[in-house]
């Protein structure tokens, strides 16, 4: 099994887990939406569509391991990178993992962000996995 490398493919969606401290409630809709610092961190992590598929791995996989509260949200590397960020395969490598472990699809993108970044990524972010009470709306994240 093959798991690709090099330059990620613009339409690859990047799938991102979210746990409860990165969800915001929308008090007018009364749902949650995804907080804007789940897109902080400079080096954000990421699993990759196109390794999950050659892994024979659900999107849904990489939270296996995480508290039923978390969540899941994609962006493509298009979107990611239009926002001035880099988008790069990572994966966590270790001599015990399985050959088909969702590591293997481990990515980053990368790149200072200002608010105004970090808020268009969060309104890009569409749910894969959604909290009972996310917003059903095309905002912040979608259903």
């Amino acid at each position: 099994m093959e798991v690709p490398t090099g330059d990620v493919p613009p339409a690859t969606r990047l799938y991102r887990r979210i746990p409860p401290r990165w969800l915001h409630h929308d008090i007018e809709n009364n749902c949650v939406r995804v907080s804007s610092a789940a897109f902080r961190d400079r080096d954000t992590s990421i699993y990759l569509e196109d390794a999950l598929a050659v892994l024979g791995r659900q999107p849904s996989e990489v939270l296996d391991d995480y508290p039923d509260d978390y969540s899941l949200v994609s962006l493509t590397a298009e979107e990611v990178s239009s926002a001035e960020q880099a988008v790069q395969r990572s994966p966590d490598i270790k001599d015990e993992m399985a050959e088909d472990d969702v590591g293997w699809a481990h990515g980053e993108f990368c790149g200072p962000r200002s608010k105004t970044t970090r808020q268009w990524l969060r309104e890009h972010a569409r749910w894969v996995v959604a909290p009972p009470n996310a917003c059903p709306d095309a905002a912040a994240g979608t259903v």
